[in-house]
């Protein structure tokens, strides 16, 4: 899809090329909006970011820092029909995964093998996502349960965090003082 960017107050904001919208964008743009083909809303994310990326890639080449960066992002309705992902999947390369894999058997690893280095690498991403806050938090659940599964889930812990809520409440009020 050809899109147009435009920077604006430290985020971008994504028009779809020709968009009735983009000549007012430009007015308040701090950047050209030059139109480009992107094939997904993660390589937009990655294009329009990939110099903040490349200064930490530590951080923000993580799950949890290109979602920071994919907040700063507004793709404007113009650009639905936009996949989150490319078609060949979230590999730059194609048949990146599989060729791994291959190798991988070469070497005699089997599933089991890896096993930790998969739990660890799940586990990183939910510290990371923990620590990003609520909206990265909501949005790691919808990729993992879709959006109503994510609902029925957050659903469930309003009884949860009432409990807790009664819980803080009942250690916050001060003694009182014995009967005698």
């Amino acid at each position: 899809m050809l899109l147009r960017a435009y920077l604006v107050s430290g985020g971008f904001r994504v028009h779809r090329d020709g968009c009735r919208d983009c000549e007012k964008e430009a007015r308040r743009s701090d950047s050209a909006g030059d139109a480009e083909e992107y094939a997904s809303r993660a390589d937009v994310v990655a294009s329009l970011w990939s110099d903040i990326i490349a200064e930490d890639p530590g951080l923000y080449g993580t799950p949890g820092g290109l979602a920071s960066l994919e907040a700063e992002t507004i793709f404007l309705p113009c650009t639905s029909g936009l996949p989150e992902t490319s078609p060949a999947g979230e590999s730059r390369e194609p048949g990146e995964a599989g060729e791994l894999a291959a190798w991988a058997a070469g070497l005699g690893l089997e599933a089991r093998d890896l096993d930790d280095l998969v739990h660890d690498a799940y586990s990183r991403q939910a510290s990371e996502t923990n620590n990003d806050g609520l909206g990265s938090q909501v949005k790691f659940l919808i990729e993992s349960y879709g959006t109503e599964g994510a609902r029925s889930l957050l659903s469930g812990l309003l009884p949860q965090t009432e409990r807790a809520r009664l819980r803080r409440r009942a250690e916050q009020r001060p003694p009182s003082a014995p009967r005698g």
